[in-house]
């Protein structure tokens, strides 16, 4: 076997790969010998058939199993004397062949890039502690109020002071399509509340349509994103009457010492400072992201594209690759997954950064929201699924990678509203687009 290195370019390495006819005859003649033993032709015992009557029916198939292990043979080969750091399979293919000539055969091999060791040590991303605005504990506090009160059924149309119980969700009025969201909302009914009239009138189980989102969930205000062409669909749950929780006597005892009024605002702001505190976290998260894919730009093997690719379509049904706008998703979400895992593998081995029994066990438990029934199933599905197990490890050891790079950077401590967090990301964003433009 006569193997040269024909193109050597970025990633990709091209051989052409000559190997006698001799060599194939032999590989054949094996072939033939192995399958004759196993096979029953008609007039002879099972493994008497001569050779060549074996050839004569079972040729192509015989040629084609030679080849494939020429090929694998090949690609080993290639890849133990050249001391190859493979990206994915070779490609192995016949480039000439002809009875009683040297075979010629053309492989492709992509090998893994010299990736960059992460370096954070200058890197100054910002450490938020975000606050809700007096709005949106106002809203907050209406909610908690709203579970923590007596609903009594009205069974009458509502009217002002009434509390209206109801659920949304959107439709495309084209195709009759909808998403239903399972949320219930409330609204408590009053003349300075625009919203209310939508809503006065009504019963339960009446159902109407509307253009824009309703409710008093204002610290949330539902955070619809729908497109013109849908619209809100409401059915209204029930009409009710609430209680005072002010009054009730375990409420009090509960916040005895601080007085009620002023213990469940503490509770409101407090619930959405946690939920802010998370929400800061996963943005200085994704700002370390953006910033590793801007400063570590190096060659990526195809192949490990493509199959990230495939891995993407697979896990959504709404993306089509004959859509201009979807193929460009598809492709850089694909090149920035194997970016990043390259640089956290990299990272992870130079810092020896490990996967243990306890960081899986944390991971499968969180997954499966602490249910031991469930657990155990994860568990026995990942022990008898290695290409899984190894995906969820993966994923595993690039959450420590990060946690680890997080907590080395620096960054200056801001104490902003959220609304006005909002507002600068949001600045900042339309500025890099607009740097972008120009």
């Amino acid at each position: 076997m006569d193997i040269v290195l024909k193109k050597e370019e970025g990633l990709l390495r091209e051989f052409s790969v000559t190997v006698s006819y001799d060599v194939f005859l032999a590989q054949e003649r094996e072939k033939i010998a192995s399958v004759s033993k196993i096979v029953k032709l008609d007039g002879f015992r099972p493994g008497k058939a001569p050779h060549a009557l074996v050839k004569a029916q079972y040729g192509d198939r015989i040629k084609g199993e030679v080849f494939r292990d020429l090929f694998e043979k090949t690609a080993k080969k290639i890849i133990a004397d050249h001391g190859l750091n493979i990206a994915g399979p070779a490609t192995v293919d016949i480039e000439a062949f002809r009875e009683k000539e040297p075979i010629v055969l053309y492989c492709a091999i992509e090998v893994i890039p010299d990736v960059p060791l992460i370096d954070v040590t200058s890197l100054d991303i910002p450490k938020y502690t975000l606050f809700p605005s007096a709005q949106q504990i106002e809203g907050r506090l209406k909610r908690i109020k709203f579970l923590l009160s007596e609903k009594t059924s009205l069974n009458r149309p509502a009217d002002y002071g009434d509390t209206v119980i109801y659920r949304e969700f959107s439709f495309d009025p084209d195709t009759g399509e909808g998403e239903d969201e399972d949320k219930q909302f409330f609204v408590t009914l009053s003349q300075d509340n625009p919203e209310s009239q939508r809503f006065l009138g009504r019963s339960a189980g009446d159902d109407f349509h509307l253009d824009q989102p309703v409710g008093e969930d204002h610290d949330h205000h539902h955070n619809h994103s729908h497109s013109h062409s849908h619209h809100r669909h409401v059915d209204v749950l029930d009409v009710v009457s609430l209680s005072d929780p002010l009054q009730d006597a375990r409420i009090q005892k509960a916040f005895e010492a601080e007085g009620v009024e002023k213990g469940l605002y503490n509770a409101a702001k407090s619930e959405l400072i946690m939920e802010k505190r998370g929400f800061a976290g996963t943005m200085r998260r994704s700002s370390l992201l953006q910033i590793l894919e801007n400063r570590y730009i190096f060659p990526l093997p195809q192949v490990m594209i493509e199959a990230e690719k495939k891995q993407i379509l697979e896990g959504s049904s709404e993306l089509d690759l004959d859509d201009s706008e979807d193929e460009d998703y598809v492709e850089k979400m694909a090149r920035r997954r194997v970016a990043l895992a390259f640089l956290f593998l990299k990272y992870a081995r130079a810092h020896d950064i490990q996967v243990n029994n306890q960081d899986l066990a944390q991971a499968i438990f969180k997954d499966v929201d602490g249910d031991k029934k469930r657990f155990s199933k994860a568990v026995e599905f990942l022990k008898n699924n290695p290409q899984q197990l190894t995906a969820f490890k993966n994923n595993i050891l690039e959450e420590k990678v990060i946690d680890a790079l997080l907590e080395k950077i620096g960054g200056s401590s801001r104490y902003v509203l959220f609304r006005d967090f909002v507002l600068e990301r949001q600045t900042s964003f339309l500025q890099s687009m607009q740097n972008l433009a120009e």
